[in-house]
Formats: C-alpha cells, sequence, structure tokens
C-alpha cells in the first residue's frame, strides 16, 4: 500500500480513543507512534506485541484501535479471514468490537478494513458502499491515503468510472507532499481502466462548467491518457478534439496528437493509392474481407504495379468506421472502398458526403444518404435473394451466417457454418433451402439438403461443388462459375489460382480496377484543404468516368446514377 510508509511522519499520530487508564495510554501511545511511523516489516513485527497489549487490557477502549491495527497487518499479509474477523471483532466483547462501540476513529478503521477485504474478494459493489461514506471523513494521513487508494480500485472494480475519476482526484489532492510524485505516478496507471467514452465525458463536463482550472492536475492527467488512446487508436477525431480544445494540457503528448489531427483530419492525397474498410466482426466477415482484399490486389496489378492499396479495420461502430475512414484519408487515398460489412455502407456514405471523397460501397447503402461521392457496386437484397425467396413456391428458409444478413421478414434460417440437419430441415416444414448472395456455405450442406430432399436455391456468387447440386439460383456477370467451361474474364485468374474467385472477391476486383481506373493519373497534393478538394473532386469525376471489364456484371462502368447496372436472371436446370 502507498500510504503507510514515513508519509506520516509530520502529521499527527491518530488520537481516536482515550483509554480507560493512564497505564494503558502509556502501553498503547508508543506502539500506535511506531506502526504509523514504521514500514511494512515494523508493523508486522507489532502485531505479537499489540496481540498482547489486548490480552493485558482486554476491558479498555484502546483494544479496539489495538485490535483495528492488528487487523491491517492481516490484510497486508493477505490473510484477508483473519483481517476480517479482527476488524469486526468476533470473539470479542461485544462493546470492545472495532465496528460496534462509539463512532470515530476505531469503527471507521474498521469500516476500512472489511471494505478493503470485500474488494479483494471481488464484492465491488458491496465494498463501496461501505467504503464510500468514509471519503473526505478520516483525518489522519496514513488512513487518508489507504482509503483513497481502496476507493478508486474498488469504483474500477465496479466500473463506476465517474466515481472512480473522482475518488482519483481526491487521491491526489489529499497526498502528502513526499508521496505526491508516486500517487501520481500510480494514478496516470490506474486512468487506463477507465474506458475512452468516459474520460472524454469528464473532461467536456469540467470545460462545460469551467472547472478544469480548479482542478488543473487532474484535468492533465485526463487529456493526457485521452492522447495516448487517440494515438493508440489513430482516433483522428479525438486527436483533433485534444489539439483544438485541451492543448494546454498535453504537455509532452501534445506533438503526437498533434501530428495525428493534422496528417489525418485534414487528409492529403498519394498518387496511385486506394484505400478499403475490413471487417473482422464475425468469422464470415473476416473472410468477406480476406477474398475482397484477394480481388482488389489482383484488379490493381499488385504487387509490381506501381499503385497502393491501404487498409483499415472497423468494427459495427459508427465512430469506428469513421475512424477507419478517416485515417485512409491520412494516407493518400483519394478512392476509398467500404461496405464489406453491411453495416459500414451508410456510414460511409455520410462520411462522402461530408467529406467530398469518392467512396464505393459493396453492399447497397440506404438511398437517403445519396451523394455525388457515393458509388455504388453492389445489389439491394430486394433485387437478388429476396427476389428468390419471393420465387419459390411453399415456404423457404435463407441460409448464410446470420450476423451478416439484414433483416427481410420473418421466416425460417440456418447458419452455414453449422448447417442444420436433415431431420431440422424436415422438421422446420421448409420447401427449399435459398442461399444468400456469396454465402460461404460447407460441402456438406449439399448431402444434408439430398438426404432432406429439398432444393437448394443459389444467390449471386454461389457456386455448387459439383455439376447438378442446385436447379435453381441467380445468375449475374461470370456468375455461376462453370468449371468445365468457365468465363474468358476469368482467364488470368484461373491461371494463378486454384479455383474460382468468390462473389466477394469479384466485387473487390471490380471495386478496384475502377477505381484504381480513377487515381492512375492523379497528381499528389499536400495537406492544403482547397488542394485537397481538388484532387479528391479530380478523383470523383475520373470514377464515373471510368470503364473496364468487369466480373460481376456485363456493364463496364457506373452511370450517371453512379450505380452498377447489372442484369441478375434467375436460371434452372432440369432435375
Amino acid at each position: 500500500m502507498l500510504a503507510c510508509g514515513g508519509g506520516a511522519a509530520s502529521g499527527p499520530v491518530p488520537v481516536a480513543s482515550i483509554g480507560a487508564s493512564q497505564r494503558a495510554e502509556l502501553a498503547f501511545r508508543p506502539l500506535m507512534r511506531r506502526w504509523v511511523l514504521g514500514s511494512d516489516n515494523d508493523r508486522q513485527r507489532l502485531d505479537e506485541e499489540l496481540a498482547a497489549f489486548v490480552l493485558e487490557f482486554p476491558d479498555d477502549p484502546l483494544l479496539r484501535l489495538a485490535q483495528v491495527l492488528r487487523a491491517f497487518n492481516a490484510l497486508d499479509r493477505g490473510d484477508l479471514d483473519r483481517a476480517e474477523t479482527l476488524a469486526k471483532g468476533e470473539g470479542s466483547k461485544a462493546n470492545r468490537s472495532p465496528l460496534l462501540g462509539p463512532p470515530g476513529t476505531a469503527q471507521d478503521l474498521a469500516n476500512l478494513v472489511v471494505g478493503s477485504v470485500e474488494r479483494r474478494r471481488g464484492r465491488h459493489p458491496q465494498a463501496l458502499e461501505r467504503l464510500a461514506p468514509l471519503h473526505h471523513r478520516l483525518i489522519d494521513p496514513f488512513a487518508t491515503a489507504r482509503l483513497n487508494e481502496e476507493l478508486v480500485l474498488t469504483a474500477l472494480g465496479a466500473q463506476r468510472y465517474d466515481d472512480a475519476i473522482r475518488f482519483m482526484e481526491g487521491w491526489r489532492s489529499e497526498a502528502a507532499p513526499d508521496q505526491e510524485t508516486e500517487i501520481v505516478a500510480e494514478i496516470k496507471k490506474l486512468i487506463a481502466d477507465v474506458p475512452k467514452e468516459r474520460l472524454r465525458a469528464d473532461l467536456e463536463r469540467r470545460s462545460k462548467l469551467g472547472i478544469i482550472e480548479s482542478g488543473i492536475e487532474m484535468a492533465r492527467l485526463v487529456a493526457q491518457q485521452l492522447a495516448v488512446y487517440a494515438v493508440w487508436d489513430r482516433d483522428s477525431e479525438l486527436a483533433r478534439l485534444l489539439v483544438n480544445d485541451y492543448g494546454a494540457l498535453l504537455e509532452g503528448y501534445g506533438e503526437a496528437v498533434a501530428r495525428l489531427a493534422v496528417d489525418v483530419t485534414r487528409g492529403r492525397v498519394t498518387a496511385r493509392t486506394v484505400g478499403v474498410v475490413l471487417s473482422l466482426r464475425t468469422p464470415a466477415h473476416g473472410r468477406r474481407s480476406a477474398d475482397a482484399v484477394a480481388g482488389m490486389a489482383f484488379g490493381m496489378g499488385l504487387p509490381g504495379s506501381g499503385s497502393r492499396l491501404v487498409t483499415r479495420e472497423a468494427d459495427a461502430t459508427g465512430e469506428s468506421v469513421r475512424r477507419a475512414l478517416a485515417e485512409l484519408a491520412g494516407e493518400g487515398a483519394a478512392v476509398m472502398v467500404a461496405g464489406i460489412d453491411p453495416l459500414h455502407s451508410a456510414e460511409a456514405a455520410a462520411y462522402a458526403r461530408d467529406n467530398s471523397i469518392p467512396i464505393i460501397v459493396i453492399t447497397a447503402a440506404p438511398a437517403k444518404f445519396g451523394s455525388p461521392f457515393l458509388f455504388e457496386l453492389g445489389e439491394p437484397f430486394s433485387r437478388t435473394t429476396g427476389r428468390l425467396l419471393a420465387t419459390v413456391q411453399g415456404k423457404p428458409a435463407l441460409m448464410g451466417d446470420p450476423a451478416t444478413l439484414e433483416p427481410t421478414t420473418e421466416r425460417t434460417s440456418f447458419a452455414c457454418l453449422e448447417p442444420p440437419s436433415p431431420a431440422a430441415i424436415r422438421g422446420s416444414g421448409v420447401d427449399a433451402l435459398v442461399l444468400r448472395d456469396g454465402a460461404f456455405c460447407d460441402r456438406q450442406l449439399w448431402a444434408v439438403a439430398g438426404n432432406a430432399r429439398v432444393p437448394v436455391w443459389l444467390g449471386l456468387g454461389v457456386t455448387p461443388p459439383g455439376r447438378g447440386k442446385a436447379r435453381q439460383g441467380l445468375a449475374a456477370g461470370v456468375f455461376p462459375v462453370d468449371a468445365s467451361a468457365p468465363d474468358p474474364r476469368l482467364t488470368a485468374w484461373l491461371r494463378d489460382h486454384t479455383g474460382p474467385p468468390s462473389w466477394w472477391t469479384a466485387l473487390g476486383r471490380d471495386a478496384a480496377v475502377l477505381a484504381n481506373e480513377a487515381v492512375a493519373d492523379l497528381a499528389e497534393s499536400g495537406t492544403d484543404v482547397e488542394e485537397v478538394r481538388a484532387r479528391r473532386l479530380e478523383a470523383t469525376s475520373a470514377l464515373g468516368a471510368a470503364r473496364a471489364e468487369l466480373w460481376t456484371t456485363e456493364a463496364r462502368g457506373f452511370g450517371g446514377e453512379q450505380r452498377i447496372e447489372r442484369e441478375v436472371k434467375v436460371w434452372s436446370r432440369s432435375p
């Protein structure tokens, strides 16, 4: 514990209880002083003398305080049961129990010990309920510092982060002068356990209330931990906030944050650079992302073409998507690709509109986000798998990764990664299995479907593992791929790869071919706002005019609506 060493030497020795006799007073006071001013080892060696005092003066009020000091010793040894027993006075006379009798120092210190035991046993809410009333109540330096540290650790354990910050501030402000450096170092470690969002809210609250100056030391610690988060997460939005509003608090952290804020938030354009936002939210998203990047690299002629592909990952939150797009802009991407995860498409569309940068989404974005900078490569669900579901007579079941399926209507669904048994299919009463566009369904699905005697309908880009395995499906571009007579557009791919591309590979490749065309002759820029805007407008115009042979459609580029025209056909073959 930080607070129990010699730092209390200049403070008053606690005088919490008065002995019933002068002899008890004279026997206890030296013990108390040696305990307060001693080292950890000194206090442990005093335990026998404290125990002897308890035996010699069993009816003296000072017994309560002696028991508490012994409880602290047991706590510091890690003997939680013994510490709790001594603090609660179990086995002693009721009126000599540290937790009973008149309120005062002995009772407060006993509550501190019991709360510390509860915290170490993981009972954080109970510990906080016991310890919080003691805040600012203890006057003895050795006890105050121990209490403040326990309050911080307990609030963090209970995930009461606002309370944790408040207790950290109290811990620092009440530190003895010769302990302040050590306590500030400890707070810096512990503040890293507070989530970024809570620290940001705390700093903004201080600013709104105008209390940053009155609590400048804690505000500085909060701002500097936020700076660490900004650099770790490449969070350009947070970096800009810190630089613009709290720069004076950053001190040595300011340079790295300022560099991140300028390089990323203002953006730049680097010649022949395309960016893509990936998703690893589920195994299916991870495979989608890997396939799309493979297709993009192939479409850009990497390695060896002189083009540059930069990637960033994002989860399902809007903040994460915006950060990823901002970082790609900072890397010099003048055209970006997003929407591998459908949850990214709307945020990417809004970012394109707000930042005047062309973005290709490979899953359809909501119409309300249409802008001159949004280019849609994917197809709405209603025109593809949704169309199949409406075509199948009877009761179809949708198959795919449930985490990747946008809500449609209430219907039976199965996960590709865990194909249902024939009995489960028959028991559900479905008449056909409809595979989601680009679904990654294991080969065993076909045996299961055969045993269940239900037909399988294929969404776009789903190729059965052998001829005759499916009788109906959707066709567009080179899909479905006939392994015995593949489309000539796949010749170069099949020459270097063992199998046909997936639907996500093809979408990535088509996006990259068009994006690469748009940035091929684009000049580089610095971070001057007007210069960057001019290059992005140039890339937008070039992307709209780009033409190339594509895999997912017979069209050769985006039309006037900035949307790929794709003729989606339903095919069928006889059983």
